[in-house]
């Protein structure tokens, strides 16, 4: 069993519940970034999905929500609620058709891979959005690893450019900047919103970065 199943796997035996109010109040970083997202109707992709929050709220708000996750464990439990999920590696090719999401998002879901890969990634999710189409993200900043958050980082190697082994997890992760973010959507993209923040999830407390993006009709 995978780390991640392993993770999903204890939230089940503990009775997770995604129509909790707990869970639900997790959902509550999309608030400020609803009106950028346009009229909810259409098709999501949340990547990354876990264990379907997001996705209900989604659901709720208007979207038909698809979600892909590397957990056969979470795509399991997600199914169980009745929406449409996938097993997939997010460094190989999405297995969606080209233009077919209005909105796809991530929450710290997009951070796991280098640098090049993340940039193929991105330029893989630009494909799959509709011209118009928005692209909601938060993840890790590099200000989570200076100010040494979350995690035990003793060992901790770079191994690229923003890229970390954290051995005391067994993860890697890529630590964005302000910067590195406008670079992975310098070519196609306009971006809407974009900030380093506080940012808290299942208690945790991150330093992040919040990006909103829009696809463009054509690439620069």
């Amino acid at each position: 069993m995978s780390q991640w199943d392993e993770i999903y796997a204890d939230l089940e035996s503990r009775g997770f519940e995604a129509f909790s109010d707990e869970q639900r109040a997790g959902t509550a970083w999309l608030d400020e970034f609803l009106p950028l997202l346009g009229t909810p109707e259409g098709e999501s992709l949340d990547l990354g999905c876990g264990m379907g929050s997001d996705m209900l709220r989604y659901a709720e708000l208007g979207w038909q929500p698809t979600g892909v996750d590397l957990s056969p464990k979470a795509v399991e439990h997600v199914r169980k609620l009745g929406f449409t999920a996938l097993e997939a590696d997010m460094s190989q090719r999405l297995p969606f058709d080209d233009e077919r999401f209005d909105v796809v998002t991530g929450r710290c879901s997009l951070h796991f891979l280098p640098r090049a890969q993340t940039q193929t990634l991105f330029d893989e999710i630009r494909r799959i959005l509709k011209p118009g189409g928005k692209l909601l993200f938060i993840v890790n900043s590099e200000a989570h690893r200076v100010q040494r958050l979350q995690y035990d980082y003793e060992g901790a190697s770079r191994l690229d450019e923003n890229y970390w082994e954290i051995p005391s997890i067994g993860r890697r992760y890529l630590f964005y900047t302000l910067d590195l973010a406008q670079e992975l959507l310098a070519d196609g993209w306009k971006i809407l919103h974009l900030d380093e923040r506080p940012f808290q999830q299942w208690g945790i407390e991150k330093r992040a970065i919040a990006c909103v993006a829009e696809r463009t009709q054509d690439l620069e």
